[in-house]
């Protein structure tokens, strides 16, 4: 049996099929897969098999049957719920159908006879419907991507690499209208077109794992500096609590002198210094038992002891919080850091009180504090009343895009006198 330009270009689209199908299952279901060599197994299977029915029976309901059945198979190799299996099933169905039909109609073939062998042998048609699929899937998959935060490459990247695509079929046409072409040419370009599509994506894929990994490995560095300025505070507070011990005995021999002396006004003096010397060592604002909260409010809030600030903590969350820790502390930081500049700026009283619960799903933080009453907009917008705009402004806009990313919102009041932030994460 002799094959025509037709079938070996079937044979390469069926291979760029199985990339296309594998980055589908991945975009939706995730890259925790039960066994891989089992799942290439199945890939590999799909593949002979697809080819084998194409060239003894080729018959739309067969291939429509087959289809579903290897797509479902194929599902069973991915850890996910069987509701997530037959939408992702269907899903690719459709998909596939609507764009061969699309693909049929513009090659002016559009009947099909679903228990009849399909004569449809159109190589430009075959390339195209792959290329239409693929770039289909491309945008799924970076629309999932970017509601579950998998991804942290660039934005950009989600508006470019779906060109590709694009691209490949406008080249490819292109080189179709060139006087001179052979259909052995035209036949080498699709499968050139084939493997530069899935070695572009393909080293897409590994930048991307790469930057997750850095981003794990940045994450897991900033999780033990906070680890780290958690245990000195506390370390701080032992000792220092160490060390009024050891000199309580002298204390009380100076306020002993004092009453023996008859000067109570001095003893009491010399016990309100002591009071206030003590409160402003190592003071640990929140002990929620959650070590980054815990130690981002404690670091931020170390010099605020010194100003005669009222701080008052009020959090109930869990020692673990299913958010990323570069989110968290984006939030916290860049909140509290507004909080502080303003408290150093107000002459008047000065307040700082700081909320978080956590409760069915929801994360709700609130900052509010006391500042000099003057707010600066423009646009609409609060913008930064430092001199160095460039390098400033952008604490709030990092909140509310720290906050989209769990759906969230970042709203902000104030009045002459206080001014309060609230952030709600869905988590």
């Amino acid at each position: 049996m002799s094959l025509s330009n037709y079938d070996i270009v079937y044979a390469c689209s069926e291979l760029f099929s199985i990339y296309i199908i594998y980055y589908f299952f991945r975009s939706l279901f995730g890259v925790q897969i039960r066994n891989k060599a089992i799942t290439i197994s199945v890939y590999a299977l799909y593949f002979v098999l697809t080819i084998g029915i194409h060239f003894v029976a080729n018959i739309p309901f067969l291939n429509l049957i087959f289809t579903i059945v290897s797509l479902f198979s194929i599902s069973l190799c991915y850890n996910t719920t069987f509701p997530k299996r037959f939408l992702a099933i269907f899903e690719y169905i459709i998909l596939t159908f609507a764009a061969e039909l699309i693909v049929s109609v513009v090659t002016k073939n559009a009947y099909i006879e679903p228990l009849q062998k399909y004569e449809y042998e159109n190589e430009i048609g075959i390339f195209l419907s792959r290329m239409v699929i693929f770039w289909v899937v491309l945008l799924l998959g970076y629309f999932s991507h970017h509601r579950n935060e998998q991804k942290i490459l660039p934005i950009w990247t989600m508006f470019v690499s779906p060109c590709i695509p694009i691209l490949t079929i406008g080249v490819e046409l292109l080189f179709t209208t060139v006087s001179g072409v052979t259909a052995q040419s035209v036949t080498v370009s699709m499968i050139l077109l084939f493997i530069i599509n899935i070695v572009v994506f393909f080293l897409y894929e590994s930048l991307s794992i790469a930057y997750a990994r850095a981003a794990k490995a940045t994450a897991a560095e900033q999780e033990k500096n906070y680890y780290q300025n958690q245990c000195q505070l506390m370390q701080n507070a032992v000792e220092d609590t160490r060390r009024f011990h050891h000199d309580i005995s002298n204390h009380f021999s100076i306020v002993e002198a004092f009453l023996e002396g008859h000067k109570t006004n001095e003893a009491s003096q010399y016990l309100q210094e002591l009071i206030q010397k003590e409160e402003k060592k190592s003071v640990l604002y929140s002990t929620s038992g959650n070590i980054v909260v815990d130690s981002i409010i404690n670091y931020k809030l170390r010099s605020v002891s010194d100003w005669n600030v009222a701080v008052t903590v009020d959090i109930v969350i869990p020692t673990e919080l299913p958010i990323e820790i570069v989110d968290l502390s984006t939030i916290l930081t860049n909140l509290l850091d507004n909080a502080v500049q303003a408290l150093q700026k107000t002459d008047g009283k000065r307040e700082l009180k700081i909320a978080m619960t956590y409760r069915k799903g929801m994360l709700f933080i609130a900052v509010k504090n006391t500042y000099p009453g003057k707010v600066h907009y423009e646009n609409g917008e609060i913008v930064t009343t430092k001199e160095d705009t460039e390098s400033h402004g952008y604490g709030l806009k990092n909140v509310e895009s720290a906050a989209e990313k769990y759906d969230g919102i970042c709203q902000l009041h104030h009045n002459d006198v206080y001014f309060d932030a609230e952030v709600a994460l869905y988590l």
